[in-house]
């Protein structure tokens, strides 16, 4: 963990121009908590960076007091040379995506892991949101921590990227190419653009929204809702969304300054980039 953490550290200096945490709503959340209850971490899912963030972010601040995850992975991840066995290594375990009915391999994995009491994370969304734009919410896994009879409480975590690490394969795909398979290939391939400084996804922010118990008696639809609303809630933009938003929109005729007036006035967060947006 601390090789990895090393070099997650070396990785993230290079590719961002910074990474905040907003420890105060972690704080606020944890001692809502039942302290008899299991963490559970639910991020946005955007991009892949988003479970080295999570893993790197409780590793390097224990005073949080958010255990380090073990990470619900796809089954496809396990399938690649290498980083299977390091991902499964760093604490994911796989799991099958789109089953559609109660999966008994799954069951005991949850079941032993819970039994253990140790932090899980897994994505609501199920995969990551090529637009930004939040997906249904994935139900099966939920299901599966209920079904062992324990306490939960879920942590919301939203992740707010000024660009995402794999924007130029978003767009392939929206625009209808396949998606690439899951291959060492592409991970080379953005390790040399990170190399050759060509790799700034800019701003990243961390915050968390109110905690949300999961237990036995919890209604799983309107679970859903109240963590997808929790993160939508602390999502963040920075003044580069609003310049790049302003400059495609000219017909506005206003000024970043007053954009982000308009949006503090209404409740939201912006925050300063240091990205050019030209």
């Amino acid at each position: 963990q601390r090789l990895m953490a090393w070099v997650l550290r070396k990785t993230i200096r290079r590719g961002a121009h910074s990474v905040t945490v907003d420890e105060a709503s972690i704080q606020a959340a944890v001692a809502q908590c039942d302290p008899d209850a299991i963490q559970i971490l639910v991020p946005t899912h955007r991009s892949y960076m988003d479970f080295l963030l999570c893993s790197y972010i409780f590793f390097a601040r224990p005073h949080l007091g958010v255990g380090m995850p073990h990470i619900a992975a796809t089954e496809d991840f396990q399938k690649v040379p290498v980083l299977g066995k390091m991902f499964e290594k760093a604490g994911a375990f796989y799991i099958k995506r789109g089953v559609g009915r109660e999966d008994p391999t799954l069951t005991r994995q949850i079941t032993e892991l819970t039994r253990r009491r140790l932090t899980l994370e897994f994505y609501i969304e199920g995969t990551r949101s090529r637009s930004a734009r939040f997906l249904a919410p994935k139900r099966g896994l939920l299901r599966a921590l209920q079904s062992t009879g324990q306490n939960f409480v879920i942590l919301p975590l939203a992740m707010s990227y000024e660009q995402m690490p794999e924007e130029n394969s978003f767009l392939r795909e929206l625009s209808g190419e396949n998606k690439d398979k899951q291959s060492l290939k592409p991970v080379f391939s953005w390790f040399k653009r990170l190399i050759k400084n060509e790799v700034n996804v800019g701003r990243v922010h961390v915050a968390c929204g109110a905690p949300v118990p999961l237990t036995q008696d919890s209604d799983i639809p309107t679970l859903c809702h109240s963590v997808l609303a929790e993160l939508q809630k602390n999502l963040v933009c920075t003044t580069y969304h609003l310049a790049c938003f302003l400059q495609q929109n000219p017909s506005l005729n206003i000024d970043v300054s007053t954009l982000k007036a308009m949006i503090h006035a209404r409740g939201g967060v912006v925050l300063d980039s240091g990205l050019d947006h030209d």
